[in-house]
């Protein structure tokens, strides 16, 4: 028995969209699916769905009406569901921006020896695979951090002197920050890492807070020295509601018309400033000729002219003394 050819095939997918087409031998042995998109056929601008057809022989498909549902050379139709899939939920992008840390941690030089065997002066002397195997080039991921530890104390002690403990504590916390930042981005099902770089950042955070109150001159230099932003925290923390981003929307879109509406006023205000300044230099042109008919003085009558501010007047209060001055008949003269 033939197979259906692919001439068929694109035919029947025109004329029997959303239909699981199977192109299979009369015995059943060898089967190939087919899938269109439209889930029914229309029959008078009405949906009709179809279900399984018996295979009927034809030569040419083209000559049968489409609602005759055929199918030949050992061609079936077949009805096709589509069963909606649930959406799966976007995982949000991990960030750890909020820490404050203005750079990344610094590769080491792999030729630099470890701290472990900087007290051995026979190293001096000693071949260069033995050299090799005391550098950080072949150190664990724990001794490279040790290194960096101890790289960090050199500079603080230098820096700050014996007396800075919480300096160093701070200095500390972030070589240990900078050093798990990677991997919990890298491996983003370590949940006790996350917690734990998480309670390293927030103490970081109190301990910077705790030196910034007793010494802000030193503050400003661990800062500057270690890299870090630090940003002060909010006086109150609030809730943010539906309702509050609502509001807030409101706020700045009045804000926005605002603005908008003061810099068309000071535009309006710009275009008339040339026809102001004309009639001002005028006005002025015709005082002074009026002061020279008349014998006016314009120095002494803009010393006398006085601009009283308009505004919002409160009664005196009188004292108890101020009030027995009065006059007899004064309301609040004291009888």
């Amino acid at each position: 028995m033939a197979f259906a050819g692919r001439g068929e095939i694109l035919a029947l997918s025109r004329l029997f969209r959303g239909l699981s087409i199977k192109k299979q031998c009369c015995n059943g042995v060898k089967s190939r699916q087919f899938h269109v998109a439209a889930p029914c056929l229309l029959q008078e601008n009405k949906p009709v769905f179809l279900t399984r057809v018996d295979a009927i022989p034809t030569t040419n498909l083209m000559q049968h009406n489409q609602h005759t549902l055929l199918a030949g050379n050992g061609l079936s139709l077949q009805q096709c569901r589509f069963y909606a899939k649930a959406a799966t939920p976007q995982k949000k992008k991990l960030s750890f921006d909020y820490s404050g840390d203005l750079v990344t941690q610094k590769p080491l030089d792999s030729q630099d020896r470890h701290v472990d065997f900087r007290e051995f002066p026979q190293l001096e002397s000693a071949a260069e695979s033995t050299k090799r195997l005391c550098s950080v080039e072949f150190a664990s991921g724990t001794e490279k951090k040790i290194h960096r530890k101890e790289e960090m104390k050199e500079r603080i002690l230098h820096l700050f002197g014996h007396g800075a403990d919480r300096e160093m504590h701070v200095a500390m916390l972030t070589v240990d920050i900078r050093n798990m930042i990677p991997h919990v981005l890298s491996v983003r099902k370590d949940k006790l890492n996350k917690a734990r770089l998480v309670e390293k950042i927030q103490l970081r955070k109190k301990m910077l807070k705790k030196l910034r109150r007793t010494d802000y001159q030193r503050f400003l230099w661990l800062l500057q020295e270690l890299r870090i932003r630090y940003v002060l925290p909010p006086d109150y923390y609030r809730r943010i509601t539906r309702k509050y981003r609502r509001k807030q929307r409101v706020w700045e879109a009045a804000s926005s018309l605002r603005q908008k509406k003061i810099e068309a006023l000071k535009a309006q205000l710009e275009a008339e400033k040339a026809d102001f300044l004309r009639h001002k230099e005028e006005v002025l042109r015709q005082l002074g000729e009026d002061a020279q008919r008349y014998g006016l003085d314009l120095g002494d009558f803009e010393q006398k002219l006085e601009r009283k501010r308009m505004g919002k007047t409160f009664p005196r209060i009188y004292t108890w003394e101020e009030r027995e001055q009065l006059e007899d008949g004064h309301p609040l003269k004291p009888k």
